[in-house]
């Protein structure tokens, strides 16, 4: 009897040693790089930021955000330099600056605070491709009824996506 049972408890020492030799999955360390997705579940098309330029003499200045998705622009318009306390008028226009072409997209009014600051943020429900092409631009206007009888503040070309 005693010889059974040495050779069961020989027979699980050796099963035992088997298991321990056998290997782990190696784990993968956190700082480890991930592969990039397929391009082809990339989007190309990038933030795009243009600068808003003073005309005529005006001191506004700022800064406009292009942010593209698929079928949509979030706009960011941000002024500085206008007369305090007053509305300030953006649209997206034909461009280049030197020679507007007519209102493409209405973007949000901005109110001036008391320093001459402000901003706006106006989703454009179009392809980004037909904003980001080059020839269009930020126009921002002193609100005004007729803002085509208006000499615009400032001007920002909007960057090809």
């Amino acid at each position: 009897m005693m010889a059974i049972r040495r050779a069961c408890l020989g027979v699980l020492l050796l099963l035992c040693a088997a298991c321990a030799r056998e290997e782990a999955p190696a784990a993968v360390a956190e700082d480890e790089p991930v592969a990039p997705p397929p391009a082809e579940l990339t989007p190309t098309i990038s933030i795009q930021r243009a600068a808003l330029e003073e005309l005529a003499n005006s001191g506004v200045t700022g800064e406009v955000v292009a942010n593209p998705t698929v079928d949509q622009i979030d706009v960011v318009l941000e002024v500085r330099g206008a007369p305090p306390q007053r509305e300030i008028i953006a649209r997206v226009e034909r461009g280049p600056c030197t020679e507007l072409g007519g209102e493409v997209a209405p973007l949000q009014r901005i109110t001036v605070d008391e320093v001459g600051a402000g901003r706006s943020v106006t989703r454009v429900r179009t392809r980004p491709e037909a904003l980001l092409d080059g020839q269009h631009v930020v126009a921002v206007y002193a609100a005004a009824a007729n803002l085509d009888e208006t000499e615009p503040l400032a001007c920002g070309a909007l960057p090809p996506a």
